[in-house]
């Protein structure tokens, strides 16, 4: 069998207490996993582009939703929801949807106002998110996300072919769980945002 030489120094496995090669492994896979997930998703945010750049007009909404769909599964999230709120008008209202089978639809409108925090943020052109409704300093914003039943949320502002078309907002969500938002990922969704519309 396989032999230790003895002359190793006494302290050799001072930095290395029991247990700790198991820390640092689910720490490495924690790592690989969200490496794996970023890489996926820089796939998917270069084919909708490409499909984006050469489309069909009458093919617009399959193509939205579709890329809805991709989003939704693969960053494991439960709904993505293209969101307008036409100039004048007081209520936001989906335009595209995608939600998992057995989770609830987007609602046919929400109060703007119920979202000040969200729709200031999108007027000055930003994104924004959170993991946990907890995490929103503006109550009204709180409550309304906790009326929606979502956990984690990310938002970004889209671009509007015309100037009176309103304002157009993509929302991802998770329903079922708070979400962490590795920041290459929401560089990558506002990227893939500019492309939706």
């Amino acid at each position: 069998g396989a032999r230790i030489p003895d002359d190793r120094p006494p302290n050799i496995d001072a930095d290395f207490p029991p247990g700790n090669t198991g820390i640092e492994g689910l720490e490495l896979e924690a790592r690989l996993a969200a490496s794996q997930e970023e890489l996926l998703f820089e796939r998917l945010v270069a084919d909708m582009a490409c499909r984006f750049g050469g489309i069909d007009p009458n093919r617009v909404d399959d193509v939205i939703v579709d890329a809805l769909n991709r989003i939704v599964d693969t960053l494991g999230l439960d709904r993505a929801v293209v969101w307008r709120r036409t100039r004048g008008e007081m209520n936001v209202v989906p335009t595209h949807c995608w939600v998992r089978v057995s989770l609830p639809s987007p609602p046919d409108e929400l109060p703007a106002s119920d979202f000040p925090w969200v729709f200031s943020t999108l007027d000055d052109g930003h994104f924004l998110s959170f993991c946990n409704r907890a995490d929103i300093s503006s109550r009204p914003d709180r409550e309304s996300f906790e009326r929606c039943g979502l956990q984690s949320a990310a938002i970004f502002p889209l671009p509007s072919s015309h100037d009176g078309d309103g304002q157009y907002a993509l929302g991802i969500s998770s329903i079922t769980e708070p979400r962490e938002w590795a920041q290459g990922i929401l560089e990558r969704l506002r990227l893939a945002a500019g492309g939706v519309r």
